[in-house]
């Protein structure tokens, strides 16, 4: 069975008018993308994220690994972002953006009360 051709509206890329919210911080090293992309969620360099990962349990010296814990109590101490643990969602339309395998919901938390919005 054949498919329908598809057509990218503006040649596939994205308005000359758009700004990203976000400014890429790349990664320094082969194994730092979860503080790459700490630094690029919060607005942070890379070495405050290092920092505050490291106020919050990870090794200052020698081989490092940034889990999923930590990853979300750096974006929690760094951003207004609520964060929660992973969770496979069934349902397409419950996700707000999904890229390959990854899935980001975001949620603002309420500084002043900590609820969430």
């Amino acid at each position: 069975m054949a498919s329908a051709p598809t057509t990218k509206i503006g040649n596939g890329q994205l308005p000359p008018e758009f700004v990203s919210p976000f400014k890429r911080v790349p990664m320094q090293g082969s194994h730092d993308a979860l503080l790459a992309l700490t630094a690029t969620l919060s607005g942070k360099t890379a070495d405050e994220v290092r920092k505050m990962a490291i106020t919050l349990g990870m090794r200052a010296t020698g081989a490092f690994y940034l889990d999923e814990v930590l990853f979300r109590k750096c974006i929690f101490n760094l951003t207004p972002l609520a964060v929660s643990e992973y969770n496979i969602l069934d349902n397409i339309g419950t996700s707000i953006a999904r890229w390959s395998r990854v899935i980001l919901c975001v949620g603002l938390r309420d500084v002043n009360n900590g609820a969430n919005g």
